[in-house]
C-alpha cells in the first residue's frame, strides 16, 4: 500500500492513504470478508519507522492491540511517534476510530 505523507515533525509522522479491494494484503483474509491481517499493519508500521531508525534491528512489540479491523476503502491514518529512544508507537484510525496500536522497540 502507498501511504502519503500527511505531516512530520522530529518527533512524529503522520500517513495516510485509501485501502484499495486488489491490495495484495487481502489475498486470502477472508474470502467474501477481506480484511488486512495485523502482521501486515505492523509491516507498515516497521517500514515508515525507517525515518528514525534506517540501520537498526526490530527486537519486539509491546502493548499491540488489535481493535477494529481495515477493509477495502478505508482512509486510513498511521501515526508513528518517536519520544523515547529505540521505540516507535503507532497507531491506525479510520476517521475517529482507532483499529490498532502498539510500540516498535529497536536495538539501539
Amino acid at each position: 500500500m502507498s501511504l502519503r505523507l500527511k505531516t512530520q515533525t522530529a518527533q512524529c509522522i503522520e500517513l495516510m492513504g485509501t485501502i484499495a479491494g486488489d491490495n495484495s494484503a487481502f489475498e486470502g483474509h477472508f474470502p467474501g470478508l477481506p480484511v488486512v491481517p495485523g502482521v501486515v499493519q505492523l509491516q507498515w508500521a516497521m517500514k515508515n519507522s525507517e525515518y528514525w531508525y534506517p540501520q537498526h534491528h526490530f527486537l519486539r512489540i509491546d502493548k499491540l492491540k488489535f481493535q477494529q479491523v481495515i477493509v477495502p476503502g478505508d482512509q486510513l491514518l498511521l501515526t508513528l511517534s518517536h519520544h523515547e529512544a529505540g521505540k516507535v508507537s503507532f497507531r491506525y484510525c479510520v476517521g475517529d476510530q482507532q483499529i490498532s496500536s502498539g510500540v516498535l522497540v529497536f536495538n539501539v
